[in-house]
């Protein structure tokens, strides 16, 4: 169907016109309210479409998957393609043209990328020159580009600051946003102490942690959503009193 519109013909009755040659009129006048539902439906049914590029940090848990399964707590429908590859930086993706090519065949409204933790001065570079790369491709594809900022192990917990610090320049450098993924992580876990984010390795995310990431990508995209709602819901990686301290964290950050 290459139409979808709805209008009112001159009888006040309300004619649906899904193509050239089929309508339906309904020749009874429609109250008001049964016009706005039409109306949030059809707002319902539109997808937002999100690329992922990325490492172990994205595709463990299957991190694109939780933002989809929150979404639809809020009723929005969001699809996810993830190029995440283990070891993967921002060069590598630039370089292979994996993603470049999926960008042309596809409409994404948002491409999400990150690398490893990026403290040194190498993983600083990286983010400036390659991310902006990804930002300048998935711009002329119609798409923006944000930086996921991620997290350090705990045995290189000592430099989370600087991995802070490089996401925020390398974002503002490019003129894009970053995803403070990273920063609530280290809040959080300066916080509670044994945290629980952090996997057997000492690096990748638990559940707990990817579904972290997962609340605070969400928020960044559908800021004007609530994300108390989610207490409503069951959670198997959360309990409701962590989760409750954990939106107060985002939320403040948007003040």
């Amino acid at each position: 169907m290459d139409k979808n519109v709805i209008e009112r013909d001159k009888g006040c009755c309300l004619s649906l016109c899904f193509s050239d040659t089929i309508s339906i009129h309904l020749s009874m006048r429609i109250p008001i309210c049964l016009i706005f539902l039409l109306i949030r439906i059809t707002l319902t049914a539109q997808t937002t479409t999100i690329l992922f590029l990325g490492n172990s940090l994205t595709y463990t848990n299957d991190l694109p998957s939780m933002v989809s399964k929150i979404g639809r707590v809020y009723d929005i429908e969001i699809s996810t393609d993830c190029i995440c590859l283990p070891n993967y930086g921002l060069e590598d993706h630039v370089n292979d043209g994996r993603f470049q090519q999926l960008l042309s065949q596809n409409e994404f409204d948002y491409v999400v990328f990150q690398q490893g933790p990026s403290s040194q001065a190498y993983g600083r570079e990286s983010l400036i020159e390659y991310g902006g790369e990804i930002v300048k491709a998935s711009r002329n594809h119609g798409a923006e580009p944000i930086y996921f900022m991620v997290w350090t192990s705990i045995g290189y917990y000592h430099t989370f600051e600087d991995v802070i610090l490089n996401h925020v320049n390398a974002a503002r450098h490019n003129g894009a946003r970053a995803i403070p993924a990273g920063a609530i992580w280290k809040e959080y876990h300066d916080t509670i102490g044994n945290s629980g984010l952090y996997s057997f390795d000492s690096f990748h995310p638990s559940p707990k942690g990817s579904y972290l990431a997962a609340v605070i990508i969400f928020h960044s995209l559908f800021p004007d959503k609530k994300l108390e709602q989610l207490l409503e819901e069951s959670n198997a990686y959360w309990d409701k009193e962590s989760l409750k301290q954990l939106i107060k964290m985002i939320v403040s950050r948007d003040k």
